[in-house]
C-alpha cells in the first residue's frame, strides 16, 4: 500500500519521500509530510508556494511489508539471504532485535541492519525492531519462492498454500544495543562443527525443534552465499554457496539433493564431498571475480575446515558444506577433533567410499590424512536420525516448502508465547 498524500487544493510541491532511500520514496509519517517537507512553505512563502492556509494532509498507514518488499528488490534480492541469516541470528537466544557485532560468528550482518535502520524508524511507533527485524525474515523467505522466465528474471511463484505472513507481533527490543540493534546481550552461536547429536540437542535445547524441524530449517541454505571475508567459509572472490548457481536465491529443495542419492541408493548414488583446511590467515590476497580487483582476508577470520563438490555443478562451481550440514546425513561421532594447530572440525571419515579406486587415489587420500595408504580412514558412518528425512525432502519439494514455512514462524517467534494475537515473553 502506498503513501496517499491528499492536499485541499494545487499544492506545488515534491512528492512525499524526497531525498529518502528509493525503497521509502511513497511512504512518509503524517508528521513528516505535513511538518517537515512543508515546513518551509508556511508562513510568508505560503502564499507564493501555492500552499492554502488551511492546509492538510491526510496519509494512509504505510505498509511495512510492502516497504520492506521494496528495499529487498531494490538489492536485486541480493538480500535475501542475509535478512533470512539475521533473523536466525537474532532469535538464538530470543527473537530481541539485537545482535552482538563484536561476535566473529555475527560478521556480515552489519549490511542488513543498516539497510533496514530507516524502515525500522519510520515504524518504530507501531512496531519493535525485533517484529520489523522477523517480517524481513518472512518477506525474505516469500520473496525467494520462484522460478528464472526465459530471459533469466526472477519470477516469484509460490505453491499452493505456501505463503510466510507474520502472524503475530508483541517482540521486546533488548536492552543495551544502539538504534540499529547493535550491541545487547552476548549470545553464543551454535558451532558449525557439531555432530548430528549435537546438531540435533542444539535445536531441541533453543528452539524445541524435533528432528524433521531441524532438518527443515537447514534447508534454507538453499539461497544462502558462502561468504569467505565473513565468516571464513566459501571460495575466496566467489559468490557461491551450498547449492548449484546459488545466486539465484531460490528456496526449494536442492539443498537435500546435494547430499543424498536416488532413494534406495542414498549414499552411493549421492555427489561426493571432500573435507579440506580453510586458511584464512589475514593478508591472503584473491581477486574479486565481480569487481575483479584485488583484496586481501581481513582480521579475525578463524580458519575452518569445509567440504567442497566438484560434480554435482555445470561450469566451475565449486558448492560448500560444513560440518554441521554434513551432519544430517553423516554420524561424526567419534570422527571429528581439533587438529594440530588448534582448528577444530577435522573429521577422520571420508564422505563415502569410491568403488574401484586406484593405488594412487588411496595414497594420496592418504598424504591427506598423514597415515599410510593401508591405513586411509573409513567412510563416515550414515546419520540414521536424520538422512531419512533429508531423502524425503530431497523428493517433495512442496513438502519441504510446508514443513520450511511452519517451522520458520516458530523460529521467529522463539523466546515468546502467543496469547490472543500477541506475542508475550516467556517467562524464564
Amino acid at each position: 500500500m502506498k503513501c496517499v498524500k491528499e492536499c485541499q487544493g494545487e499544492v506545488n510541491a515534491p512528492p512525499c519521500g524526497v531525498d529518502r532511500p528509493s525503497y521509502l520514496k511513497d511512504f512518509w509519517t503524517y508528521d513528516e509530510c505535513c511538518t517537515e517537507l512543508y515546513a518551509s512553505r508556511k508562513g510568508d512563502d505560503a502564499a507564493e508556494a501555492g500552499v492554502p492556509d488551511d492546509f492538510k494532509c491526510t496519509h494512509t498507514d504505510p505498509d511495512l511489508r510492502t516497504a520492506i518488499e521494496r528495499l529487498i528488490t531494490d538489492s536485486e534480492r541480493e538480500l535475501i539471504p542475509k535478512y533470512l541469516r539475521l533473523g536466525f541470528h537474532d532469535c538464538v537466544g530470543g527473537c530481541d532485535g539485537c545482535v552482538d557485532l563484536k561476535n566473529p560468528d555475527n560478521n556480515g550482518l552489519l549490511e542488513p541492519i543498516e539497510e533496514i535502520a530507516p524502515i525500522v524508524e519510520v515504524f518504530k511507533n507501531k512496531y519493535s525492531r525485533a517484529d520489523v527485524w522477523a517480517m524481513a525474515t518472512m518477506v525474505s523467505a516469500q520473496m525467494s519462492l520462484g522460478k528464472l522466465d526465459d530471459d533469466g528474471k526472477f519470477v516469484i511463484e509460490a505453491p499452493d498454500g505456501i505463503t510466510f505472513p507474520l502472524s503475530h507481533v508483541g517482540r521486546k527490543d533488548c536492552e543495551g544495543a544502539n538504534a540499529m540493534g547493535i550491541g545487547g546481550p552476548k549470545v553464543e552461536m551454535p558451532s558449525n562443527d557439531l555432530d548430528t547429536h549435537g546438531l540435533l540437542d542444539f535445536f531441541s535445547d533453543e528452539f524445541n525443534f524435533n528432528a524433521s524441524e531441524a532438518v527443515a530449517i537447514m534447508g534454507a541454505h538453499s539461497v544462502a552465499i558462502a561468504s569467505r571475508t565473513n565468516v571464513g567459509f566459501g571460495n575466496l572472490g566467489k559468490e557461491e554457496g551450498w547449492v548449484c548457481h546459488a545466486e539465484e536465491y531460490i528456496l526449494n529443495n536442492r539443498f537435500y539433493s546435494m547430499l543424498v542419492g536416488e532413494d534406495g541408493d542414498l549414499v552411493n548414488s549421492a555427489p561426493n564431498w571432500t573435507q579440506e583446511f580453510v586458511n584464512n590467515t589475514e593478508g591472503i590476497e584473491f581477486v574479486d571475480e565481480e569487481t575483479n580487483e584485488t583484496e586481501a582476508l581481513g582480521p579475525g577470520i578463524p580458519n575452518r575446515y569445509q567440504w567442497f563438490n566438484t560434480d554435482k555443478c555445470d561450469d566451475e562451481e565449486r558448492p560448500i558444506m560444513t560440518n554441521a550440514d554434513m551432519a544430517l546425513v553423516r554420524d561424526f561421532s567419534g570422527h571429528i577433533s581439533v587438529d594440530e594447530n588448534g582448528t577444530p572440525g577435522k573429521v577422520n571419515c571420508t564422505f563415502k567410499e569410491d568403488e574401484g579406486e586406484g593405488e594412487d587415489i588411496r595414497r594420496r587420500r592418504g598424504l591427506r590424512f598423514g597415515i599410510s595408504a593401508q591405513n586411509i580412514p573409513e567412510a563416515c558412518p550414515i546419520a540414521s536420525e536424520t538422512i531419512d528425512i533429508v531423502s524425503e525432502y530431497k523428493e517433495d519439494n512442496e513438502g519441504f516448502l510446508h514443513d520450511f514455512q511452519a517451522v520458520l514462524e516458530k523460529m521467529v517467534e522463539n523466546g515468546y508465547e502467543v496469547k490472543g494475537n500477541v506475542l508475550y515473553p516467556i517467562d524464564n
